[in-house]
Parts: structure tokens; sequence; C-alpha cells
């Protein structure tokens, strides 16, 4: 009988922990029926080291090292699709989930397995392998050949995605993997996208227009109003993203349970701690302290003013680039309502909404 299998990715530095994103969130409103469902989570980027590194001094700095640069990406990467390996069966739907670093984890996990397919049970061997016909752009035939000769095809049913973020790689020399901005072997994508974020190292990192079902929303708050991680009394714009999130996996076969859903995601603020979700929840500003001196180190970008073409220049605290066209979550103009001072300077005079 076809399962649903939900892959759960953490963001930079993210776990389990007293305060949880929208992850860790999502994982725990999960039902647990395994004849019907599994489901697998992962911490973020900057939480894993290989157990090689040994020495706590090597440890700790290797662990800064992956969060600067998600040096370890591939790890994360090839474990979350090594569960593939052991657990799809045909008929299976994929569903995938990622904050910031995670949901740049969960698009590379696509991406791998639209190139080189998905290994038979047995073939861990090959992984290292497939990664690297993955990510190396000039052998797509190779890797075609790779995929008919070792692999299934599968596609990725939902792909959701909190806010990813672009700094994967050295600052000089960032990396971008193929089909992790269109990608036709997954058939539905969300994503919301912070809307007040200014960092230099969280910026967006949109969706492009493969396949047909996207939906792509600017969303108010910064980095982690979107993906949670605040303390639960702040944290409404963050309950509010994952409540948007879980209807839409809701609507596309995800199987949520309604007394955990309940708990998670209250009417009102709970006694457990859990927020309820709200578009006037208290306010956020991630841009403070050690984050400015980034701001003044030039660094390489691509211009969406023009085609994209790779540019360098200092970020200074600079609002993320908003387009015309571009879809905004009706909690920005609610939000605009119920908190007073509340006019993002980057939203278009006159975008598109969400219907």
């Amino acid at each position: 009988m076809p399962r649903n299998l939900v892959l759960c990715l953490d963001g930079t530095s993210d776990q389990f922990a007293a305060t949880n994103t929208n992850v860790v969130k999502l994982y725990t409103m999960l039902a647990r029926a395994p004849n019907d469902q599994l489901s697998y989570y992962q911490p973020g980027i900057g939480t894993m080291t290989p157990a090689a590194f040994w020495s706590r001094v090597r440890r700790w700095f290797v662990k800064q090292i992956d969060l600067a640069t998600a040096w370890f990406l591939s790890e994360h990467v090839t474990d979350a699709y090594r569960f593939l390996m052991r657990y799809h069966q045909d008929g299976d739907r994929i569903y995938v989930f990622g904050f910031s670093r995670g949901a740049y984890t969960a698009r590379a996990l696509a991406g791998m397995l639209h190139k080189v397919g998905l290994l038979t049970q047995g073939n861990d061997e090959l992984i290292q392998f497939a990664w690297d016909k993955f990510k190396n752009e000039d052998n797509e035939y190779v890797a075609r050949k790779f995929k008919d000769t070792f692999s299934r095809p599968v596609v990725v049913h939902f792909l959701g995605l909190w806010d990813t973020v672009s700094s994967i790689g050295w600052a000089w020399d960032p990396k971008h993997l193929p089909y992790t901005q269109n990608n036709p072997s997954v058939e539905m994508v969300r994503q919301l996208v912070a809307l007040d974020e200014r960092r230099a190292y969280f910026v967006q990192n949109l969706w492009g227009t493969q396949p047909s079902n996207v939906t792509q929303l600017w969303f108010p708050g910064v980095h982690c109003d979107v993906g949670g991680g605040y303390p639960e009394q702040g944290a409404g714009l963050s309950a509010l993203a994952l409540q948007w999130m879980t209807d839409q996996a809701e609507q596309a076969g995800l199987l949520i349970d309604p007394a955990m859903r309940t708990g998670v995601l209250p009417a009102e603020n709970s006694s457990d701690g859990y927020a309820a979700p709200y578009a006037g929840g208290a306010a956020h500003e991630s841009l403070t302290g050690w984050w400015w001196i980034p701001e003044f180190i030039p660094k390489p970008y691509r211009d969406p003013k023009a085609n994209f073409e790779k540019r360098w220049m200092i970020h200074a605290g600079r609002h993320r680039y908003v387009a015309a066209h571009a879809m905004i979550h009706p909690a920005v103009y609610e939000r605009m309502k119920l908190v007073a001072g509340y006019n993002p300077p980057n939203l278009p005079p006159q975008p598109p909404s969400l219907g």
C-alpha cells in the first residue's frame, strides 16, 4: 500500500531544544501510522560533524566552518537520501520540508533525486559517486546513464520551504547546485519568504517556475519569524507561517494528528507554551551586534535587476528586493493594520496578494 515518506530538515544550527523551529513543530504534528506514513528528522547544518573529528577543539572548529559555509552539506543531503533508499517503495509519496539552510538541503535532495534518481537499497557504496555526479553540472550525459543503470526514477510530491537562504560555500565563492531553483521532478512547491530580513548572509533564495504548481509568498517578519526558533511568547508570526504550511501540506495528502495540531497550533496562547498564530505577533530584529560586521564586507550576489549577473557589493543592511509581480501573504497587510508603524519599505506599491 502506498505511503507518505516525510523528511523534515532543520535550519542552521537548529535541533530539538527548549525553543524549536517550525520543522520540529511540523514533525511533532505528523500522524504516527507506520503503514501509511513514515517520518525522518534531521538536525540543521552546524550540528553534525563526522566521527573522525574526535578532538574537542577540532570538532568545535569544524562545526563553526559548517555553520559559516555548509561544509558538510553533502552529508546532510546523502543521509536524507539514504533514508529514502531504505524505505521508498513504488507508489510512495515523498514530502520534504526545510527551513533556512535546511530548506536548501531539501532542494538539493530533490535535485539529486531528479538528476541521478534513487539508488536501490543495498547500493550504499554508490551514494558518494551519485552525489559527485549530481553536483557537477558538466556531466549530464554520465549522470543520465548512471540513473538509467543503477537508480529508480522518483518524484517529490511536496516540497515545503521556510525562507531558503543562499549562504552555501565560502563568501567569495558561493555554490549553486543544479536543479535547486527549477526541478521537473517536484510536483508541488510551497515557500514562505521573510519580507523584513536584512542580513547579508541570509539573502533570499527564490524558487523558479518549475513545476507549474508553485506558491511562493512574502511573509511578515525576519528569518526566524518565518521558520521559527524564537521563544514561544514571541512566536505568533512563526506559528502563522506553520499554520499556512500545514494547511497546504494537508491539502496535498500529508497526515496530521488532529490532537497534536490543536496543541501545537492553539486558537489562543496555550498553557503548554505554544503561541497562537497571530499576524500582530512580537516583532524581532535579526541584524544586531556581530551581524553588522559582514554587512560591510564585499560579497558576490546575483543582481535580480540585471538578469542575475554576478556582482560584488557591500550589503550594508539593505532590505530584500521584492519584485513588482511577487505574491504577498495577506498577513503582511493584516500586520500593517495591527501594528502601528509597520510599513515595509520594500513592499511594491500595488503587489498581487494571495487571493
